[in-house]
């Protein structure tokens, strides 16, 4: 079984009332955490160097809701994942 079988079942199989409220704090500011940085970071020089970069790589503007791919918010550009 792979690490994400693995991950996957565990997530899919738990209850969630089982989690304790100070996990669910601490992911829930690590959540915010990762998109504000992540938004902020974007519009810096080095967000734009990294979406050049994707672009480079094939990067395309796609539909947001296509599946199996991930977007740079503020730029329109999609890496294969």
């Amino acid at each position: 079984m792979t690490a994400t079988t693995a991950l996957s079942r565990f997530v899919a199989l738990h209850e969630g009332a089982a989690i304790p409220d100070g996990a669910l704090g601490l992911a829930r500011t690590a959540f915010i955490d990762v998109m504000a940085t992540t938004l902020a970071g974007a519009a810096e020089p080095v967000g734009r160097e990294v979406t050049a970069w994707v672009r480079d790589a094939g990067g395309a503007l796609q539909d947001e809701h296509r599946a199996g791919r991930a977007r740079q918010r503020d730029h329109g550009a999609r890496a294969p994942v």
